[in-house]
């Protein structure tokens, strides 16, 4: 028997793929068989001959013999079953295409649901031949639909029964170490959330950039990533995202994979997330982006603001998390702003129902572009409480807290903006007008550069004669070699000492 041989549309709900894959699996490591003897059974397998293939497989485990090709074809020829097995050929094609050993629980999990259905399905067929029957009685057929309906039901809930964990199984199941795709930002069976201002904050260029980390195994913002393949959803159209893939060095790459929200009109958001899981099960990815939330899950008005929408929104991502996908929730925030945690638009339950919170925003005041905040605060432990970080030519780099590194920002701004000579002395108040600096940090930034002789001072700090700032003439020198102009200066010999050898003093 081969592949093209087996129905590829059978009536009944089956998926052979995944009967394939847990039997292919079971073929390259007998080992997996263990996680599969007690929850799936041969009845559960849809083809007969993949039923006596598994069926042999567990007689062999109980027997504590070695499962290989060789070793179950020799047992089905035994059993005169080899041929009604699909045969040797068939049985060699079941090495074919095993997606990954490690997921075989999940394709076992995906036979026992078509089993179910198909069980369901056989109720109604004999509840529609009863109600057909020339004797019919309703009240006969609805009792029996009742009783019928109470052991699928006890059945379905046997499958999918609660398990319960003491303190040890816990400690022997999640060793003391996270597994960090990005860390501290994002782990492995976690979800985080990143949010800030539309088309301000830079989320999508900060999603990618992560992405690209995660995929090259480099380290992201000074801390190591775990490789691997990403799958990224975005609600932007292929054209502007293909930009911001340009920008992150993410295009041409094989195991970056991308879904579009217009791909998924015509879909529910719990079908997308598990088309979403199970694409991730396929390529192997462990880290997620949804780019953004409320846009996939159809949150729209006052749904995004109701706590149970938003939480049956984070359910499929839950979901996701068990399986040990990390997932990056990317959300706008709300225009008045706020603390992490309640800064994103809509309602702030779903952001209980998620382990890191991450917010991206610009800082006040006149500083460089391409300078961003990070604030964070996470179950895990370990996300700064505010991180100033740059974007540059190699990506994201970590400059520090984001308080010390906005104070430097503040005094380089003023030092920049101050007057080289005693004669054109700014007051305090021309100063931080003049710089866009917010009043305290250019106070803070002026004492700062009084203080390390940066920065002159001349007045006495009264009303009619208030203090006035300038440079002081060795840092008017440096300061213009640092912006890569000219010197001049009107006594060399007086800044010889700082500058370096190749810059020429002209008189």
């Amino acid at each position: 028997m081969t592949i093209a041989e087996v129905d590829p549309l059978p009536k009944m709900p089956s998926n052979i793929d995944a009967e394939r894959a847990v039997l292919g699996a079971v073929l390259v490591d007998d080992g997996t068989l263990g996680n599969l003897v007690g929850s799936l059974r041969p009845q559960n397998f849809f083809y007969k001959h993949h039923q006596l293939i598994y069926e042999a497989m567990l007689s062999m485990g109980i027997a504590r013999q070695a499962i290989d090709l060789v070793t179950l074809t020799e047992i089905l020829y035994r059993k005169d079953e080899l041929e009604a097995a699909g045969g040797a050929a068939y049985l060699a094609q079941l090495f074919d295409g095993v997606p990954r050993i490690s997921n075989v629980e999940y394709y076992a999990r995906i036979v026992k649901e078509k089993w179910l259905l198909r069980n369901l399905a056989h109720v109604g067929d004999d509840i529609t031949r009863a109600a057909l029957h020339p004797g019919a009685e309703a009240a006969r057929i609805v009792n029996r639909l009742e009783r019928i309906s109470a052991q699928i039901r006890d059945q379905v809930w046997a499958e999918k029964k609660l398990r319960f964990r003491t303190g040890a199984e816990i400690a022997a199941e999640n060793p003391n170490t996270v597994t960090w795709l990005a860390e501290p930002w994002v782990a492995a069976g976690s979800i985080t959330e990143l949010t800030g201002k539309i088309k301000l904050a830079g989320k999508t260029t900060f999603a990618t950039h992560m992405s690209r980390a995660v995929l090259e195994g480099t380290e992201f913002l000074g801390k190591p990533t775990t490789k691997g393949p990403v799958l990224y959803l975005t609600e932007q159209t292929p054209a502007s995202f293909r930009e911001a893939m340009a920008r992150a060095g993410l295009l041409g790459r094989k195991d970056f994979n991308v879904l579009f929200w217009a791909d998924t009109l015509e879909m529910a958001w719990p079908d997308v997330a598990r088309a979403a899981q199970d694409e991730c099960k396929r390529c192997g990815a462990r880290l997620m982006v949804v780019d953004t939330l409320p846009q996939f899950s159809g949150l729209v008005g006052e749904e995004e603001n109701t706590a149970g929408s938003a939480l049956q929104a984070m359910r499929p991502l839950q979901q996701a998390a068990g399986q040990g996908i990390g997932v990056l929730v990317v959300r706008h925030d709300r225009k008045a702003g706020g603390e992490v945690g309640d800064s994103a638009r809509g309602s702030s339950a779903s952001g209980g129902a998620v382990d890191s919170l991450i917010s991206l925003r610009r800082p006040e005041g006149n500083v460089r572009r391409a300078l961003r905040i990070i604030r964070g605060v996470s179950r895990f432990g370990g996300v700064p409480d505010q991180l100033m970080v740059e974007l540059g030519a190699d990506g994201y780099v970590a400059l520090g807290d984001a308080t010390d590194v906005a104070a430097q920002e503040a005094e380089r701004v003023i030092l920049t903006a101050a007057p080289d000579s005693e004669a054109e002395a700014l007051t305090l108040d021309e100063m931080i007008n003049g710089t866009g600096v917010k009043r305290s940090s250019g106070q803070r930034a002026i004492e700062n550069l009084v203080k390390t002789g940066r920065l002159s001072r001349a007045g006495k700090g009264k009303k009619l004669d208030p203090y006035r700032f300038f440079k002081p003439e060795i840092q008017s020198a440096q300061t213009t070699i640092s912006d890569g102009q000219e010197i001049a200066v009107s006594n060399s010999d007086s800044v010889a000492s700082v500058l370096p050898e190749s810059v020429e003093v002209r008189r």
